[in-house]
């Protein structure tokens, strides 16, 4: 699993605060990330970060899709995603 992680980590663009977490079953690989916040971003708004995460959604859906085409490819799992706000 750590090679699955370590990959992730080099593969994603730096969309994250820090490396993105990734657990591993035997049908599926998920990667879980936590958003940065703009400094100009009122950081503790519930609004604002749902905002900012369907934003980052629709800015990244195709870099997103072939980074999970190329880890199914590679490790035949299927790729799911999810992501947090930062604190």
């Amino acid at each position: 699993m750590t090679n699955i992680a370590e990959w992730f980590t080099g593969r994603s663009p730096d969309w994250f605060t820090g490396s993105p977490e990734v657990t591993v079953d035997r049908e599926e690989i998920l990667v879980v990330g936590r958003l940065r916040v703009p400094d100009s971003d009122s950081a503790g708004s519930d609004s604002a970060a749902e905002g900012r995460i369907a934003r980052w959604r629709e800015e990244t859906r195709r870099d997103r899709m072939k980074i999970a085409d190329e880890a199914e490819e590679r490790f035949g799992r299927k790729v799911a995603r999810s992501t947090g706000r930062s604190a």
